[in-house]
C-alpha cells in the first residue's frame, strides 16, 4: 500500500492518540489500602486482609475459579482483578469489609498464584460509626448477609476474619449453577441473590455432594424448580427457561 504524506501524518496522529490512551489506561494507580481512604478511591490490599460480610461461600465455585486463576499469568490475573475492582466498605477501627467478590477473593487465596493482591474501590468509609450502627447500616444497604446455612441470624462477631475462614454452603453452589443453566436471570440490583435462591432450593433438592454426576442431576432439577409459581417472588424469576449463561 502506498502512503501519501497526508496519510502518514494522519497515521502518526492516530498512533500518538492511541499511545496516550494506552498509557493512561494501563497505569491506573492503586495505592496501598489505608483506613482513612474516602469513597471512590482505588486501593490494593492483601486478599487475606479483607474481612467477609457473609459466613458462607460455595466451595465448588471457589475451586473452579482457583483453577482458572492458576492458568493465568500474573499480568493477566492482575488485569482481570483490576477490571472487576472488588468493592469494599471501611468499618469501625478502619477494618476493610468486602461487600461483594467473596468467591474471587477466596479463589485467589486458594490458587497457586504467589501474588495474592486484590485491587478494588472504596464504596463507603463508615469507620467513625459505632459497631452496632455500622452493622445495621450494612444490612440495610444490602452489604452484609448475616445468616447461616439454615437461615438462622448470626452475630457479626461470628464472621471469620478472612474469606479463608468461610464455610461451605453447597446450596450456594447449586443456586449459582441453576442460574447459569437458565433457571433464573441475574439481577445486579439485588445483593446476595444466589443465597436468596439457595433458601428456596434448600428444602426441595437433595444430592450427594461428593458425586459430580449426582450434583449435575441436582442442578438440572433446581433449574426446573426455578420456573415454578412458588418462586415467582424471587429476584430474576422467569416462568420459562432462559438461555444458559457463562457468568
Amino acid at each position: 500500500m502506498k502512503f501519501t504524506r497526508r496519510k502518514l501524518i494522519w497515521l502518526g496522529l492516530a498512533l500518538a492518540v492511541f499511545g496516550m490512551w494506552f498509557v493512561l489506561t494501563a497505569k491506573t494507580d492503586y495505592p496501598p489500602f489505608a483506613p482513612n481512604m474516602r469513597k471512590g478511591e482505588l486501593f490494593v490490599i492483601r486478599a487475606e486482609a479483607l474481612h467477609p460480610t457473609q459466613q458462607m461461600v460455595g466451595f465448588r465455585e471457589v475451586a473452579k475459579k482457583a483453577e482458572a486463576f492458576n492458568r493465568m499469568s500474573e499480568e493477566k490475573l492482575n488485569a482481570e482483578l483490576q477490571e472487576t475492582n472488588t468493592v469494599m466498605v471501611i468499618g469501625p477501627g478502619g477494618i476493610p469489609y468486602l461487600t461483594d467478590g467473596h468467591h474471587a477473593v477466596g479463589s485467589l487465596l486458594n490458587s497457586n498464584q504467589t501474588n495474592k493482591n486484590i485491587y478494588g474501590i472504596v464504596v463507603e468509609n463508615w469507620s467513625d460509626m459505632a459497631p452496632a450502627d455500622f452493622w445495621k447500616k450494612m444490612v440495610d444497604q444490602g452489604y452484609a448477609y448475616l445468616f447461616d446455612s439454615e437461615h438462622n441470624a448470626i452475630d457479626p462477631a461470628s464472621l471469620p476474619a478472612s474469606v479463608s475462614g468461610c464455610i461451605d454452603d453447597p446450596y450456594r453452589d447449586l443456586s449459582a449453577a441453576a442460574r447459569l443453566a437458565g433457571g433464573y436471570a441475574k439481577d445486579v440490583k439485588v445483593f446476595y441473590q444466589e443465597f436468596i435462591w439457595a433458601e428456596y432450593f434448600r428444602p426441595l433438592v437433595k444430592w450427594d455432594n461428593s458425586n459430580d454426576a449426582d450434583y449435575a442431576r441436582a442442578v438440572r432439577e433446581a433449574a426446573q424448580l426455578a420456573h415454578k409459581p412458588a418462586a415467582a417472588n424471587l429476584p430474576g424469576y422467569s416462568a420459562t427457561p432462559l438461555k444458559p449463561s457463562k457468568n
